[in-house]
């Protein structure tokens, strides 16, 4: 049995390393329906000059003894906005989530909290 992978110290440890734009937690962790076998699934967008790949080494270098599975995608703003990549099954769940995060904050009090509400 898998312990439940910490994803609040996974998102902080990304934040403070890499200073991205958003992180989002999206898969069955963000809809709450996650299980033992389940992975953490996260986008991050960054500005970087570096390849898809390298971009991905970065991160997961950050976890060298993770117990948990991971799968991250890595965005820079400018492919976010020209909306490249949209084919893919992570990138269309991120930025749903993402939009649905950003639309229900700014319908309730118009700026971000520090904490995002839960599982969407």
């Amino acid at each position: 049995m898998r312990a439940a992978p910490p994803i609040e110290t996974i998102v902080q440890t990304i934040v403070d390393e890499v200073r991205p734009h958003p992180v989002v937690l999206f898969g069955s962790y963000a809809r709450g329906d996650a299980d033992e076998g389940s992975d953490v699934y996260l986008m991050v967008e960054m500005e970087t000059p570096l390849s898809r790949h390298d971009r991905r080494v970065r991160i997961d270098a950050l976890f060298p003894r993770r117990t948990w599975g991971m799968d991250v995608v890595v965005y820079t703003p400018e492919e976010i906005q020209a909306g490249r990549d949209a084919t893919e099954a992570e990138a269309r769940d991120a930025l749903a989530a993402m939009r649905r995060i950003v639309a229900a904050v700014q319908e309730s009090s118009g700026s971000l909290p520090h904490r995002l509400p839960g599982p969407v």
